[in-house]
């Protein structure tokens, strides 16, 4: 059995500046610092930039909530920020937050459900 590598599924951003790669690193600490303790069987996680449609901000990679493995398209969220007027770092936090909601009710065994991601995301971002 292989540990699952998301560049299987998609295509890694190699073009992240790199003060947006370091803001997306500070908060998987504080994530992990701060929140994983909110969500039953998350205790840790990996968080990648890669290219997805436009107008998708991240992912949770299906199947993978013993250590849960999330995507960003960090331009998509710059464009969404801008689109919005709301700070780059938030919208990083509530993605990333959303999809481990996501995880956790993989781990539960349980459909995913967009408003309760939502809401757990914005009530912890």
């Amino acid at each position: 059995m292989h540990d699952y590598d998301i560049s299987w599924d998609y295509m890694l951003d190699d073009n992240v500046e790199y003060k947006n790669k370091k803001l997306l690193n500070n908060i998987i600490k504080d994530i992990k610092k701060t929140k994983l303790s909110l969500l039953k069987g998350i205790k840790n996680f990996s968080a990648f930039c890669i290219i997805l449609p436009n107008g998708i901000l991240g992912v949770y990679c299906n199947g993978t909530y013993k250590k849960p493995i999330i995507g960003l398209d960090i331009g998509n969220i710059i464009s969404s920020c801008e689109k919005y007027n709301c700070n780059i770092g938030l919208a990083i936090k509530t993605t990333i937050l959303h999809e481990l909601k996501h995880a956790e009710q993989n781990y539960l065994n349980l459909k995913f459900n967009e408003n309760e991601a939502e809401d757990f995301a914005y009530m912890n971002s």
